[in-house]
């Protein structure tokens, strides 16, 4: 066999096995090469992966599936960086949303960019939501910093820290129409304790914020 053949028997046999395809994921059909729309990032402080399995506990049956297995694949960052095995939990979330382990606790570790002003380019919209929080544990910590001034620009933030400050609030009540680098308070927690929980609060900003966000 000659050259030139062996050449084109390669071509034939590299064109044959280049169109198989994978067209499942965990058994289900599934398209690749399409952009996800829609991506939820949860952080909390000492969860692992693997407690995801202790939710199957909750339901009545075990054929019935948790929001995780509905997802097409679920993923973990680093807990670490430089420094400390085990950072505090804000110094940890910073250290993930930026893809950066030199993080210092300073107002310096605001210089890196977060992940959501690398998506806004790519015309994902992206919220933050936060539940009651220390001031030192929070995001918006970064407004103490003038490094942290434009952290927030590409992305909405929502809180449930109560705040003295002339704010922006949001309600479950109140259809907000949502604007990217605002701050928004959780009225129900400006007078006392919250009455509006954590999960109701999630799911109904949720509901509002994707109506305008395709992706």
């Amino acid at each position: 066999m000659n050259v030139f053949m062996r050449i084109s028997l390669y071509l034939l046999l590299f064109s044959f096995f280049s169109c198989a395809q994978v067209t499942s994921l965990n058994l289900k059909k599934h398209q690749f090469g399409k952009i996800p729309t829609k991506i939820i990032w949860i952080q909390v402080p000492g969860l692992d992966i693997e407690h995801m399995a202790l939710l199957k506990y909750s339901y009545p049956t075990r054929e019935q599936r948790t929001a995780f297995e509905d997802s097409l694949c679920v993923g973990s960052i680093w807990e670490y960086d430089l420094y400390k095995i085990r950072p505090s939990a804000v110094s940890g979330l910073l250290s993930q949303v930026t893809g950066k382990k030199n993080m210092k606790s300073e107002c310096s570790d605001y210089n890196h960019k977060p992940i959501w002003q690398y998506v806004s380019k790519k015309n994902y919209k992206t919220g933050i939501f936060e539940g009651p929080l220390s001031r030192d544990q929070s995001l918006l910590k970064a407004q103490e910093c003038s490094e942290g001034k434009k952290y927030f620009e590409s992305t909405t933030l929502w809180s449930m820290n109560k705040n003295k400050n002339k704010s922006k609030y949001f309600h479950l009540d109140d259809k907000n129409q949502f604007k990217s680098g605002e701050v928004y308070f959780d009225k129900s927690c400006s007078t006392g304790e919250c009455y509006t929980t954590f999960s109701r609060n999630i799911q109904g900003v949720f509901e509002l914020f994707q109506k305008n966000a395709r992706n």
